[in-house]
């Protein structure tokens, strides 16, 4: 599993004071961004996020610190399941569940590709059922 921790900042609140379900999503960006950063040692990864789906289950507010976790939940054979959580840190109070389906993707023949193997192996290693 992969976790960082972010706080929640000014940009992020919408008018009605919590966290707005576009910057959830940028936070979910953020998670995938830095996996590829730790795990691969930059972002040259070439995929295209194909679906994404997000449950708000409880508020996030202005100044809170939280923690977002993910992993790997599917692997196929062009795609994958990335699976998250995320959490205001100190009372473990989940605020949301989310997971995004991403398919390995050649820009120069705009078609889908299978999977590298060197990221699939590291992909095995992270996943959690």
């Amino acid at each position: 599993m992969y976790s960082f921790e972010i706080e929640v900042w000014f940009r992020d609140v919408d008018s009605f004071g919590h966290v707005n379900n576009a910057a959830i999503c940028s936070y979910l960006e953020t998670a995938r961004f830095k996996y590829f950063k730790e795990k691969f040692g930059s972002f040259k990864a070439t995929f295209v996020l194909a679906r994404a789906e997000i449950d708000y289950l409880a508020p996030l507010f202005l100044g809170e610190i939280v923690t977002v976790n993910m992993w790997v939940g599917k692997i196929g054979n062009t795609s994958w399941e990335f699976v998250y959580e995320i959490k205001e840190k100190e009372t473990n109070r989940l605020a949301v569940k989310a997971k995004t389906i991403q398919v390995w993707y050649d820009l120069k023949q705009n078609k889908k590709m299978p999977i590298p193997e060197d990221v699939r192996k590291v992909f095995e290693v992270d996943l959690k059922s």
